[in-house]
């Protein structure tokens, strides 16, 4: 696995920002190329990992997207060769929001809601063992570099921004469905997410919005159309962007 380097120290970072700009053109090929929607996100989340991986070796002889979905088209045949040799014996996955009953939500005026969510996430089975522990960790030194952290987890840096990266939009839906009062209060966020739609550089498609209406704003648990995790995250990451700001405005008024 390629290892950021001291003078890159921005890679993660900067490979996080290209994503984002492509990580729609990318997921509508994954769409195509797969079965399934929970394939669709396997392959979704495998491409974006050996793009990372790649990344120091990107050149841009070609736009960002078309260099990832060129990656993706290697993980789609890579994928349905492993489908091929383990359907007999593969055990449906389970829907990531299927679990009993619902998590307590944090109480925001606590200074420790965002780790008390994380922890959660983690107990839900939302995020793994690493991924709680690598986003409790940049929680507690986000000054650090992934070189300085990495060592805690026997992992290179690379891997770490690559598990950091992954967890990131699954913790974010777990907030927008879990922690509402924490973000601001329904109200705030519906606002966020009209401002996110009306966003002419990049807004939510038709199936961001309702898998966001239907999941986050309605509550609902039972939203399984094909792809449906997949554009839930990306919306969430786009209303997140728009919700900021009013948090922000929140947080100078209370200190004032």
């Amino acid at each position: 696995m390629v290892a950021v380097s001291e003078t890159n120290s921005t890679a993660a970072e900067q490979f996080e920002d290209a994503w984002r700009r492509a990580e729609r053109t990318v997921r509508a090929y994954c769409v195509w190329a797969a079965d399934t929607g929970e394939a669709a996100d396997e392959l979704l989340q495998r491409t974006m990992i050996a793009a990372w991986r790649g990344y120091a070796g990107f050149r841009g002889e070609s736009a960002f997207a078309t260099w990832v979905v060129r990656i993706g088209e290697r993980e789609a045949l890579r994928m349905q060769a492993e489908f091929e040799r383990r359907r007999r014996h593969e055990v449906p996955m389970q829907p990531e929001w299927d679990v009993p009953g619902a998590p307590r939500e944090p109480p925001p005026e606590s200074g420790q809601w965002l780790p008390a969510a994380v922890g959660r996430a983690a107990g839900l089975g939302v995020l793994t063992a690493i991924e709680h522990r690598i986003i409790l960790a940049r929680l507690a030194d986000g000054d650090s570099s992934w070189k300085d952290l990495a060592p805690r987890f026997g992992l290179s840096p690379a891997a770490c921004a690559v598990v950091h990266c992954r967890a990131i939009p699954k913790l974010r839906v777990f907030l927008f469905q879990h922690c509402r009062s924490a973000l601001g209060g329904p109200a705030v966020i519906a606002d966020a997410y009209r401002r996110a739609c009306a966003d002419p550089a990049e807004p939510l498609s038709g199936a961001e919005r309702a898998a966001f209406e239907f999941v986050v704003l309605a509550g609902r648990t039972d939203y399984r159309r094909r792809g449906w995790q997949a554009h839930l995250r990306r919306a969430c990451t786009l209303v997140a962007v728009h919700l900021r700001g009013d948090v922000d405005d929140r947080d100078r008024e209370a200190d004032s």
